[in-house]
Parts: structure tokens; sequence; C-alpha cells
């Protein structure tokens, strides 16, 4: 089976995510993992193939974003706060 884990994630979701990844790469799917360019190395060092989700943020503004949208309680609101950063 192909997988495609996608996430803009913070470390809370991304290391759990790659664990998955790995575990189904193991069990012979294919897997890749859509997220930032901050977590590149993190997905492809874990032995997953990485795809680039845009916005094509550093790992400084993705943290910054990360820490503004925790202010929403709503995962909605947390969501339209994201996209609206970005563009």
């Amino acid at each position: 089976m192909k997988v495609v884990i996608a996430t803009y994630g913070s470390t809370g979701d991304i290391f759990p995510l790659i664990r998955l990844g790995v575990a189904l790469k193991e069990s012979r799917h294919k897997v890749s993992f859509a997220t930032s360019k901050a977590f590149r190395k993190d997905v492809e060092s874990a032995g997953l193939v990485y795809r680039q989700l845009p916005p094509h943020w550093e790992r400084r503004e993705l943290m910054r974003c990360m820490a503004h949208i925790q202010k929403f309680r709503s995962p909605v609101r947390q969501l339209r706060e994201l996209y609206r950063l970005a563009l």
C-alpha cells in the first residue's frame, strides 16, 4: 500500500508520525512523509521519502508560527490562522 503522512507539525507531532512511518515501511508499505522543510533531515534520516509542504518556512519561522497558533483553542481556527500566515 502507498501511504502519505502529511503534517506541518511541531516536534510533538513530527516524531511520533516519523515512527509510524518507519513501522509502516518495515511492514513493506511505500511511505512518503510530507511536511515543512524544517523537518527534512529528520524524515530522511529515518529512511522515509520526504515531500515538501508549502509554505517554505525555515525552522525558526515555523516554530514562531506554531507558538502563535497555540493561542487558539479550536483546531479549525488554528488551521485558518496557519493558512493566513502562510499567504
